[in-house]
């Protein structure tokens, strides 16, 4: 059970917190409860509770002073603070003192219990990484400061492995990354750091008992090792790890997958094979092969940034004429992301994220989507971060956008068209100059004669009449927020001849610009 101590200068504060929470549903023991700051900060030292639920603004002492003191003695207890309104301005500062979560009076179930359980994952993570908290061997060691600085001839080298009883002179050495790809189902999140624990264990033991290799680091994530070959030796790795993988998949119901870096008889170059060992194994994302030969892997990078920027034109472009296509277009951007960023899952995410953001804008902009941007752009993200494999994401991706789409051109009826949106945005920024039927016809990617009869059709006005509106606008926020003179105007907004902006102006508004600007500036 997880202790906790409830403190508020209220009793009905205290008996409230008591009533309101499930504690034995969430695993949680009420182990005491204080009134002031002085008795919160000495029961905590008596009774070393996990989590303290308490107001922020006691007598004695505050809050933030009780979680000060706490993290000199105890920096694992996890404070949930509740206060009023007025407190508020405390948050970032309770924040900076390693605060789970601030809560305002009155605090709901719902909000209380995510917080709790918020504390409860803080400290199974922080069980985990005492688990995994690496108690170096003399080997890591030497690994250490072989790579940070420390300059060490190769014959210093040797003898430091041979201290160890490690004979690495006259051999060959290659990195190798276990990690687990998979884990039993139904299993607790305890219950799976035990079984990560216990398959990297096993692997470790298996290479150094054997003497044919030894651990360089392991953690949550996998175990790293470096083998050792006799130089006149076959160099058949996969006959020294398969064995040993199947063995412990089948012991503990996990999938595992493995990288494989590069030969090397240079002891100073351990460094590199043990970094492509790791970029191997990161490469299942990319090839969704349990075993990456680092040596085997031949990329090739030939995409263009002008390539890809010209396919993404192409795809809004299509968007904009609604073609049926346009999942075609996106699978090529796709697989030009795979070829540009092939080994780098996250700036291969990154350039995911980017062009659909990019797509989500023309679809609003073109006027064919409706509701929260922000809201659909942060769900996609969470699932572009969330898939295991490239494949996966890309799949997930084309099958977005197709029921998007079909959707999109389904229900466009009854909203002005993409082209008529285009057309009428392509005016605004424009407008100061002459604007001609055909310039607009190629924005929209129609006909002269259609997009005359289609604008008339949806705005109920020709283009020349909305560009005059636009103009007019721009006008009157120049007459009433600027002292420039009449023909000054008459340029700016696009008119050569002022004469012409004047008598345009009076029959829109029947009196003139300077007419307009004393009546409105009274």
């Amino acid at each position: 059970m997880w202790k906790v101590i409830l403190a508020d200068d209220e009793a009905v504060i205290l008996n409230g917190l008591h009533i309101l929470i499930d504690w034995d549903e969430l695993g949680c023991d009420i182990i005491g409860e204080a009134s002031d700051g002085e008795s919160l900060l000495e029961k905590i030292k008596t009774l070393k509770p996990d989590i303290v639920i308490s107001d922020i603004k006691m007598p004695k002492m505050t809050g933030l002073d009780v979680i000060a003191k706490t993290k000199e003695i105890n920096d694992s207890v996890k404070f949930i603070f509740i206060s009023g309104f007025e407190e508020f301005a405390y948050a970032k500062e309770a924040i900076s003192y390693g605060a789970v979560d601030y809560l305002l009076k009155p605090v709901s179930k719902k909000d209380l219990t995510e917080s709790i359980k918020k504390a409860i994952q803080m400290h199974s993570d922080q069980v985990t990484a005492d688990i995994f908290k690496p108690k170096k061997s003399g080997v890591q060691e030497i690994f250490e400061e072989a790579n940070n600085g420390y300059e060490y001839a190769t014959d210093e080298l040797y003898e430091k492995f041979s201290e160890l009883n490690l004979d690495i002179r006259e051999k060959e050495m290659v990195g190798v990354t276990f990690e687990i790809l998979s884990l039993p189902e139904d299993v607790t999140i305890e219950q799976r750091e035990l079984i990560r624990f216990t398959v990297y264990n096993r692997i470790q033991d298996a290479f150094q008992n054997s003497k044919e290799g030894f651990v360089i680091h392991k953690d949550q994530k996998g175990v790293n090792l470096i083998l050792i070959f006799d130089k006149e030796s076959p160099k058949d790795i996969r006959g020294r790890v398969l064995p040993i993988r199947n063995i412990v998949e089948q012991q503990t119901g996990v999938k595992l997958h493995l990288g494989i870096g590069f030969f090397t008889d240079d002891v100073k170059l351990m460094r590199q094979t043990y970094k492509s060992a790791i970029f191997a194994c990161e490469l299942y994302y990319f090839e969704e092969n349990d075993i990456i030969e680092f040596e085997k892997v031949h990329a090739e990078y030939n995409v263009t940034f002008d390539d890809f920027n010209e396919k993404l034109r192409e795809i809004k472009n299509a968007i904009f004429k609604k073609e049926e296509g346009v999942n075609n277009y996106i699978e090529e951007v796709l697989d030009m992301i795979f070829n540009m960023h092939y080994g780098n899952r996250y700036a291969a995410e990154n350039r995911v994220l980017i062009v659909t953001g990019q797509l989500m804008e023309t679809l609003y902009q073109y006027n064919l989507l409706e509701g929260d941007y922000t809201k659909r752009q942060d769900m996609l993200q969470d699932e572009i971060r969330n898939k295991k494999t490239w494949s996966k994401l890309k799949q997930y991706i084309l099958d977005y956008y197709s029921k998007l789409l079909g959707e999109v051109y389904k229900n466009v009826k009854g909203r002005e068209s993409a082209e008529i949106v285009a057309v009428k945005d392509y005016i605004r920024e424009n407008f100061k100059k002459e604007i001609s039927l055909k310039e607009l016809s190629e924005v929209a990617c129609i006909s002269q004669s259609y997009l005359s009869t289609l604008f008339k059709k949806e705005t109920g006005k020709n283009y020349k009449d909305y560009l005059v509106e636009i103009r007019m606008e721009e006008a009157i926020r120049l007459l009433l927020s600027t002292e420039m003179k009449t023909y000054e105007i008459a340029y700016e907004i696009g008119y050569n001849n002022s004469r012409r902006f004047v008598d345009t102006f009076k029959n829109i508004y029947n009196m003139s610009p300077m007419e307009y600007r004393k009546a409105n500036l009274k």
